[in-house]
């Protein structure tokens, strides 16, 4: 039952951008003789693979395998999917553990996307952290200062306008949450919500 719903709704998924591919009729043959390693994008008339991540083919890569990292922890993956749909303007309509540190999602708005799974804090960057958080609740951040000291850099994320106190620090939790050592401190003055992060070299 689960794979013929997840071959249905597979189906439906929609990448970004065209690429050079085989023929129509070849791709779809390949697609239903192999479902377990492929899937049919219905609006693009292509078959890719199923983990597009491992892919040869860069055009692939950057059309269905997302930069945007998601936390082993079950619970906190689930929260971080549902953010960050959320300030794409979509929500879940299927996931898939696809293994080997992968999960597959299809949207409701027809996309497809493999997320690669982070089991530390040196899997995903603490300026990423940072600015996957922002990006969560709907702001865009920028790197304020920086400064070199005794091999450390220091450094900062500002946003204007966030709303209170209490989002700055739903802010820094989401960051944490994808890397735990993300924050040095958080302030909330005037509006602006900053992250501070120091990374040693």
């Amino acid at each position: 039952m689960k794979k013929t719903l997840w071959s249905m709704v597979a189906g439906l998924a929609v990448i970004g951008s065209a690429f050079a591919v085989p023929s129509l009729d070849t791709q779809r043959t390949r697609c239903d003789e192999d479902p377990e390693h492929f899937v049919w994008v219905e609006r693009t008339q292509a078959c890719v693979p199923l983990n597009p991540c491992l892919s040869d083919m860069q055009e692939i890569v950057r059309g269905y395998c997302s930069d945007y990292y998601l936390p082993a922890d079950t619970s906190q993956q689930d929260f971080v999917i549902d953010k960050m749909l959320k300030s794409w303007g979509t929500s879940l309509f299927a996931k898939k553990d696809l293994g080997d540190g992968y999960i597959a999602l299809i949207t409701y708005d027809g996309r497809y996307s493999v997320h690669h799974i982070i089991d530390s804090e040196h899997d995903f960057p603490k300026t990423l952290a940072l600015k996957r958080a922002f990006e969560a609740y709907g702001y865009e951040s920028e790197l304020e200062s920086w400064f070199e000291d005794d091999e450390e850099y220091h450094g900062n994320y500002d946003v204007a306008s966030v709303k209170s106190s209490e989002e700055c620090e739903d802010i820094k939790n989401f960051a944490v949450m994808l890397n735990e050592k993300s924050v040095e401190k958080w302030e909330y003055k005037n509006g602006k919500c900053r992250l501070y992060w120091v990374y040693i070299d």
